[in-house]
Parts: structure tokens; C-alpha cells; sequence
């Protein structure tokens, strides 16, 4: 893949941002407010074993996508991280007591993972 290392900082650089994005999500679940990046670490496995390994998942398939050299590996794992980020931060966010606070608390991690997409495809694009 013909990406110059500045473009793949970039991207790295994003890829950081959704997680750090991720993590900073609040929900509101049993007795108070916490971060997902809390419930990544502090979780039970009864209770949230599905998303946090899905959310596992889809930080390493992020962050180790700029190390992979082959243009067809690179999107693979950019998009499937994202996609199980995603899918993870429902599986949490619809559990929460107040859905419509973790949605809107959440609209800067969807606007990272919507310009990273987006990114993403100018990358491919030039790339030719």
C-alpha cells in the first residue's frame, strides 16, 4: 500500500482517538455513572463478558492496523475494528438507565469513527 508514513500517523492518530473516544463514554447503569473504559477493566465477565471482548477485539484490530503492510489487510482491519467498536459501544450503551444521556455523551466518539471511515476511503483513493 502506497501510504506515506505521515498518512499513517494520521491514522494511527485517529485510530488513538476513537479508542481514547470509546473509553470516555458514560452510562449509566446499577448504582451510578462510569466510563467504558472502566467497565473494559473493572467488568465482570457474567455481566459484560460479550461487549468487552468485542470491544477487546476491536481496539487491538485498530491500533495493529498500522503496522500491517498489505493494502487489503489494512482496510480489513481498520473497518473490522471499527465495526466491532461500534457494535460493542451498543451492546454497553443499550444497558444504560439513561440511553438518551450515554447517545448524546457518545456523539463525539461517532463523529471520530464516521471521519476515520472517511479517511479511510480518501487513503484507498489516492492510493489508487
Amino acid at each position: 500500500m502506497a501510504t506515506s508514513v505521515r498518512q499513517r500517523g494520521s491514522a494511527l492518530f485517529l485510530d488513538a482517538a476513537i479508542v481514547f473516544g470509546f473509553a470516555c463514554v458514560l452510562i449509566a447503569a446499577g448504582h451510578g455513572v462510569g466510563f467504558i473504559g472502566l467497565l473494559l477493566t473493572l467488568g465482570t465477565r457474567e455481566a459484560w463478558g460479550v461487549p468487552i471482548g468485542i470491544a477487546w477485539l476491536g481496539i487491538f484490530l485498530l491500533l495493529m492496523n498500522a503496522l500491517v503492510l498489505w493494502r487489503w489487510l489494512y482496510i480489513s482491519f481498520a473497518v473490522s475494528g471499527i465495526v466491532l467498536l461500534a457494535t460493542a459501544w451498543w451492546l454497553i450503551v443499550s444497558e444504560s438507565e439513561m440511553l438518551a444521556f450515554s447517545v448524546m455523551g457518545s456523539l463525539p466518539l461517532l463523529g471520530a469513527m464516521v471521519y476515520r471511515l472517511w479517511f479511510l476511503k480518501r487513503q484507498v483513493s489516492e492510493a489508487g
